[in-house]
């Protein structure tokens, strides 16, 4: 069942990239995964009396925050220009994103209750997760942690004696930005390109890259790595304190909340979130042979006296760099080298069929007219 989901999602992501719809589309999803060191969001303090002074509150809390997120991800290219001295136009994207944010809270201090109860309780250290995903476009959202009720007094046992709560809330306003990574181009393990500050997001971006003359058959490779998610985060706490009695007869049950209400002024702070991913290798295949013969520049001809060096050159492209020169001259010499010089001492008229060869093996030929003056001709 993995399999064919894993095949449909690829099917899928073929499809979905723009352009690349021919048989030798290929495409690969699969997930990067982020994470953020664990910033600190803040830390406060809970002083005072509750709304109906039942409780005195001498607390302080430390909170922090670490971040995790996953993004789907699409590499798109056609199969077919992985070849030497091809142009390869490769498509990413991250159409989906999941992620959450765990808050840790610590706290410590005292809370008195009259002559009843309470003073200093040991250290408490409490947690929650939100869902919160590494948005990549859009408007600012919101996403908040809240703990469960952390008891600070209670005295089970003692009909009608007091308890005392602590629900600890920190809401996150997250303003959405690209994802920034770095790619690698190689070839059979080597890099061969490389480009930085590269986007990633919903809608696709797409990159040339020129595949080397590497030997046919070597491996080619795209990697994503270095990514970097870094958003503008605000984020706002407020505790809610919840003070309450024991039933009035066993002092066991936890009798309905007498105050249940924010306490003190909201704290904000603004954390700074890198999430970071070591990245992903996508193989592109192994590459192809190149298909393209060189061109070689027209020239009409060449002219020069008798017994006087003449220089022989002309323009030769390739996909892949020209390795070789060869002049073949209708006397019978040849000649090696992109400027090569020949000497002719009788005027007359020669040709030269120039031969030049890539370092893929492909060849290209054209013959060229050679007018030889004689040597007392004035220019």
């Amino acid at each position: 069942m993995k399999t064919l989901l894993a095949l449909g999602l690829a099917a899928a992501a073929s499809l979905a990239v723009p352009g690349m719809a021919s048989a030798a589309s290929k495409a690969e999803m699969y997930t990067h995964t982020l994470q953020s060191e664990t910033e600190s969001i803040g830390s406060y303090h809970i002083g005072g009396h509750d709304a109906f002074k039942i409780a005195e509150f001498d607390v302080d809390v430390a909170a922090k925050a670490s971040w995790k997120g996953e993004l789907s991800t699409v590499v798109g290219w056609d199969s077919t220009n992985v070849r030497q001295g091809e142009t390869l136009t490769v498509a990413r994207n991250s159409p989906l994103q999941s992620g959450e944010l765990t808050v840790s809270w610590k706290v410590s201090g005292r809370v008195d209750v009259g002559d009843l109860a309470g003073g200093a309780f040991a250290t408490k250290n409490v947690s929650d997760e939100a869902f919160c995903m590494p948005k990549l476009v859009g408007g600012a959202y919101e996403c908040t942690a809240q703990s469960p009720a952390l008891t600070l007094v209670k005295t089970p046992g003692i009909p009608a004696s007091p308890y005392v709560k602590v629900v600890l809330k920190a809401k996150f306003s997250i303003t959405p930005e690209g994802v920034v990574t770095n790619r690698t181009f190689s070839v059979a393990g080597t890099p061969s390109s490389a480009a930085s500050g590269l986007s990633l997001a919903p809608t696709f971006g797409y990159e040339k890259i020129d595949v080397p003359c590497a030997p046919v058959g070597a491996a080619a490779s795209y990697r994503l790595h270095a990514l970097h998610y870094t958003p503008k985060v605000a984020v706002t706490q407020q505790p809610a304190i919840q003070v309450g009695l024991m039933d009035p007869v066993l002092g066991i049950a936890e009798s309905p909340a007498l105050v249940d209400a924010p306490f003190g002024a909201a704290v904000k702070t603004n954390p700074s979130f890198d999430l970071v991913g070591t990245g992903h290798t996508t193989q592109l295949g192994d590459i192809l042979a190149n298909n393209w013969a060189p061109i070689i520049t027209p020239y009409y001809y060449f002219q020069g006296k008798a017994g006087t060096p003449i220089t022989f050159t002309v323009g030769a492209l390739g996909h892949c760099d020209i390795a070789t020169y060869e002049w073949k001259f209708s006397n019978g010499t040849t000649s090696y080298g992109k400027t090569p010089q020949r000497t002719f001492a009788t005027p007359g008229e020669y040709s030269v069929q120039l031969t030049v060869t890539d370092t893929s093996g492909m060849q290209a030929k054209k013959d060229f007219p050679i007018t030889v003056l004689p040597a007392d001709v004035r220019p």
